[in-house]
C-alpha cells in the first residue's frame, strides 16, 4: 500500500469529507438451522490504496495523535450517512474510542443530532467500546454511558479478552461483549480455548450480556460456539466486509434464504 503524502496534514485529510469509507460486517445468529443475519457492524477505514485502509493503522494514527474524539466524530458522520442511503431497520453497530466517551462532554448530543439527521432512531444504534491505556475522566466516562442508554442507544466492548479489560466490563456493564478473533481462531482444535470459551459464555450471561464472536473462519471454530453457548458471531465463513454497494443483495439474498428455511421448517 501507499502511503498518503500531501502538503495537507494527515489529520486533515482524514477529517475532510470523503477522508473516511465504510465497509459493512455481517454479524449472524448463530442458532437454528443456519446463521441468521443478525446485525451490521460499520468498519470506517481511511482512503482506499493508503496504508490507512487498515482500520487498525486509522486508529493507532488517532491514538498516537491524540485525536481520537475528532476520528471518532468523523466516523460517525460517515458511517450514518452511508447507512441513511441504505437499510434502515437493521442494528448498527459504530466503533469508538474509550477516551472518546470519557473526555468528549458533549458526544452524546453530536451523536443524537447526527442520528436524527439522517432518519435513524438511537435504538437501532450500538456503540462498540474500544479499550486503549490512555487515561480518561471517569466521571464523564459514566455520565456519557448513561446518556446513550437512556437515549436506547446500547453498549458493547470490543476486543474482550486482547488485554486485561475487565474493569471496562464492570465500568460500561455493556449489552454485548465482542470476543477478540484470537480466542476465537482455532478453537475447535484447542481445548484450552474452549475451556475459556465456556467461561465467558457463562460469564456474559452473569452480566446480562450476549457475546459476539469475531474472527469465525472456519466450521470446526464455529462448532465450538455453538457448544460455548455463544449465540452471536462474525467473520469470513459467515460474510467478508461488505462495501455499501453490495449490501442491500446481500441483505436480500439472506432474507430469502431465512424465508426458505422458515418455510421448511
Amino acid at each position: 500500500m501507499t502511503e498518503v503524502k500531501t502538503s495537507v496534514s494527515l489529520l486533515d485529510q482524514l477529517l475532510a469529507p470523503g477522508g473516511l469509507t465504510v465497509l459493512f460486517q455481517p454479524i449472524f445468529a448463530l442458532t437454528g438451522e443456519a446463521p441468521r443475519r443478525h446485525a451490521l457492524e460499520c468498519q470506517v477505514r481511511g482512503p482506499v490504496g493508503t496504508n490507512f485502509e487498515d482500520s487498525s493503522v486509522l486508529y493507532e494514527y488517532a491514538r498516537h495523535k491524540r485525536a481520537e474524539s475528532l476520528i471518532d466524530r468523523a466516523s460517525i458522520v460517515t458511517a450514518l450517512q452511508t447507512v441513511a442511503a441504505l437499510l434502515p431497520l437493521n442494528q448498527w453497530t459504530i466503533h469508538l474510542h474509550a477516551t472518546t466517551i470519557g473526555s468528549d462532554q458533549n458526544f452524546t448530543q453530536f451523536l443524537l443530532s447526527h442520528a436524527e439527521l439522517n432518519r435513524i432512531s438511537p435504538s437501532r444504534l450500538v456503540v462498540e467500546i474500544a479499550e486503549q491505556g490512555a487515561p480518561w475522566d471517569q466521571v464523564i466516562f459514566s455520565n456519557t454511558l448513561e446518556q446513550l442508554r437512556a437515549n436506547g442507544v446500547r453498549i458493547a466492548l470490543g476486543s474482550f479478552g486482547k488485554s486485561a479489560n475487565y474493569h471496562l466490563l464492570l465500568d460500561c456493564q455493556p449489552d454485548f461483549i465482542n470476543l477478540d478473533r484470537y480466542l476465537v481462531s482455532n478453537a475447535g482444535h484447542d481445548q484450552r480455548r474452549r475451556v475459556i470459551l465456556n467461561s465467558l459464555a457463562r460469564l456474559a450471561e452473569q452480566f446480562e450480556a450476549e457475546v459476539i464472536a469475531d474472527g469465525v473462519e472456519n466450521k470446526a471454530d464455529l462448532k465450538a460456539l455453538i457448544e460455548a453457548g455463544i449465540r452471536l458471531g462474525q467473520g469470513s465463513l459467515l460474510s467478508h466486509p461488505l462495501p455499501a454497494d453490495a449490501l442491500s443483495a446481500f441483505v436480500m439474498k439472506a432474507e430469502a434464504a431465512e424465508a426458505m428455511t422458515q418455510s421448511v421448517i
